[in-house]
């Protein structure tokens, strides 16, 4: 059982953080980047310090941290991709933490290369009281302050939510708990849609989160169905994206408003959708982002590129100048909502995380892919779906790995997924393929997508 003294010092560290976290996007742009700007300066030095690629790309580069002074300054880093992560992990860990003080967090391998991130207890709470930027603007829209009740579809192979990790740490009143007694009506991603209506009929939420491919199928399905459900005021949608016919289902058809969140494993908050739903408000002062085209220079507004994202909370992982893997473009107009925070207009890059089932439906990865981020025997894969019951998954496998075991075990639990009567080839390989700009494609698509 954790100290009593132990919850009081974070329960109290995360309340002082929680002061002001609603009104901060209405902040100065200017107030916003000397916060942002200030941050850099002590990741920098910090990450100078105690971690060794940093340390060594500086010094090759004859660079001390006194030259970087602005946001601007991180261009002067390489490039971090997650082979860095996957390839290399010690050298992106600071060397000031013993590991095991340290939440281990563990992504799906959306970008082909399953990785781990470290995090600090320090860097969570901070990622929880800065949720209230996004969250006020829930509240204020259904109207029960801090009593809401919330339905999260939670993974079934421990994806790792922090809630328990937080509630662990600190003291949490009954009345700002708006998942308490939730265990009554569990549900998980990788259940039916009649499964997780029945869930949201009994828990009856004011809010209910989850993937954005799982919720469009589960609406999809009702709506196809006839099938009536106690309707939540809020569906809140992240990993990866509502299908838009969904989206116009949830809010032209059973008037429930829609949200969504830009975040990731590396990242926890990187932006949020606002009432007025122009795009993504950046936390630019905690999770600074650069849109670049292939030669690495900056787009401008309208553009698309690829984001490079920086944080500068987590002192676990350390990552700056990072390339996630996702593809957007900035607003070329100001959000009418009034925050501050640069709007990002456009997300691509995880419209792709997943395959179609035998029924024509869409399968988020995050969904099927446990065989292939959680065997320490693969260490890089790509899914190519050729057909509704043809799929290729080209596989690196891990030095010593037997090539006949993976190949049978990785069929089998596939074919428990995606079914029986789809054909499952996998191919161990030196590399995987590539597109033309030398970029990794998780899952590539070979076959016209079924109109459902």
């Amino acid at each position: 059982m954790t100290n009593p003294l132990n919850r009081a010092y974070w329960t109290a560290y995360l309340a002082w953080h929680v002061i002001g976290q609603a009104r901060y996007p209405f902040r100065s742009p200017e107030r916003i980047a000397r916060d942002r700007d200030r941050r850099v300066r002590a990741m920098v030095a910090y990450a100078y310090r105690w971690v060794p690629h940093y340390t060594e790309a500086l010094d090759r580069l004859g660079l001390t941290p006194d030259d970087f002074d602005t946001f601007d300054d991180l261009q002067r880093l390489p490039l971090i991709s997650a082979a860095d992560l996957q390839t290399d992990p010690e050298r992106l860990h600071s060397r000031e933490f013993d590991r095991a003080t340290l939440r281990e967090m563990r992504s799906s391998g959306s970008t082909g290369r399953p990785k781990a991130i470290y995090h600090t207890l320090n860097a969570i709470y901070q990622s929880v009281a800065h949720g209230e930027r996004e969250t006020s603007i829930h509240r204020r829209l259904i109207g029960k302050g801090r009593r809401l009740r919330a339905l999260g579809l939670s993974s079934p192979h421990g994806a790792g939510s922090l809630r328990p990790l937080t509630r662990a740490n600190a003291f949490w009143p009954a009345w700002a708990n708006m998942w308490r007694r939730s265990q009554e009506a569990r549900a998980f991603v990788d259940d039916a849609p009649e499964t997780i209506l029945a869930a949201i009929d009994r828990r009856q939420p004011d809010i209910v989160y989850g993937y954005g491919s799982v919720l469009g199928r589960t609406i999809m399905h009702a709506y196809r169905h006839g099938r009536a459900f106690y309707h939540p005021r809020i569906i809140r949608f992240a990993a990866d994206p509502l299908p838009a016919r969904a989206r116009t289902l949830l809010t032209e058809h059973y008037g429930i408003e829609v949200f969504s969140a830009y975040q990731s494993i590396e990242a926890f908050k990187i932006g949020f959708e606002c009432e007025a739903h122009r795009g993504y408000h950046i936390n630019t002062d905690l999770y600074p982002l650069r849109i670049i085209d292939e030669g690495g220079q900056p787009c401008p507004p309208g553009v698309v590129g690829d984001l490079v994202v920086s944080n500068l909370l987590n002192r676990g992982t350390v990552l700056l100048n990072y390339a996630i893997g996702d593809r957007g473009a900035w607003a070329t107009e100001p959000c009418p909502c009034g925050r501050n925070l640069p709007l990002l207009a456009t997300l691509e890059g995880r419209d792709m995380d997943g395959v179609y089932g035998l029924d024509g439906n869409w399968m988020t990865l995050a969904t099927i892919g446990a065989p292939l981020t959680r065997d320490a025997r693969i260490w890089q894969f790509q899914v190519v779906q050729h057909a509704l019951d043809h799929l290729s998954v080209p596989v690196v496998l891990a030095p010593g790995a037997r090539a006949d075991e993976v190949e049978r075990d990785l069929r089998a639990a596939l074919q428990a997924v995606l079914g029986s009567q789809v054909r499952i080839d996998v191919c161990p390989v030196d590399a995987l393929r590539q597109t033309g700009a030398g970029k990794l494609r998780h899952v590539i698509h070979e076959l016209t997508p079924p109109d459902l």
